[in-house]
């Protein structure tokens, strides 16, 4: 497959901020940091060689948190 070329591949783009291999339906995650829409047409039209592609756009961060604490007994 084309797992692995991408995985090499993913770590040369300056756009991409954190990539997770994750289990589920899909294979990766990736933050990344893009000018506008026309930088994200274009990163994915770069990425669609691999496989398909799903976009999701922050719109706000709601909780953001410190050190992962133990949870309360």
């Amino acid at each position: 497959g084309m797992l692995k070329p991408f995985l090499e591949k993913v770590k040369s783009y300056d756009e991409v901020v954190n990539c997770y291999r994750i289990t589920g339906n899909e294979n990766i995650v990736m933050e990344v940091v893009l000018k506008n829409q026309k930088h994200l047409e274009s990163f994915i039209d770069q990425l669609i060689v691999y496989g398909e592609t799903k976009t999701q756009i922050v719109l706000s961060h709601v909780v953001k948190y410190g050190a992962i604490k133990p949870p309360s007994k």
